[in-house]
């Protein structure tokens, strides 16, 4: 139901943009003949970009580790407190 709401919230927000955007819809029907749909899904597409890249860059800045352990170039292992430098999962050289 929130996901239905959100894309509610996303389209009425376009419908806004698109109508104070007005001048630029005008020159896409005039200029290039484009029917309303796609005049309309071309202005929603500019304008939900810059949104979706920045969602997707605040998940994957916010999701990502941050280790102050070194790890294992080959399998990832977290190599704190080895006596040998030699990896024991893997036995990748260090």
């Amino acid at each position: 139901m929130a996901v239905v709401v959100g894309w509610m919230t996303v389209f009425l927000i376009a419908e806004v943009c698109i109508d104070g955007l007005q001048g630029i819809y005008r020159a896409l029907r005039a200029t290039y003949g484009v029917s309303s749909y796609v005049a309309r899904g071309f202005l929603l597409s500019a304008l939900a970009t810059p949104g979706i890249i920045a969602a997707l860059l605040v998940y994957g800045l916010h999701n990502r580790t941050t280790d102050e352990y070194p790890r294992c170039a080959e399998c990832g292992y977290i190599l704190h407190g080895l006596t040998e430098p030699r990896c024991p999962e893997c036995g990748t050289s260090i």
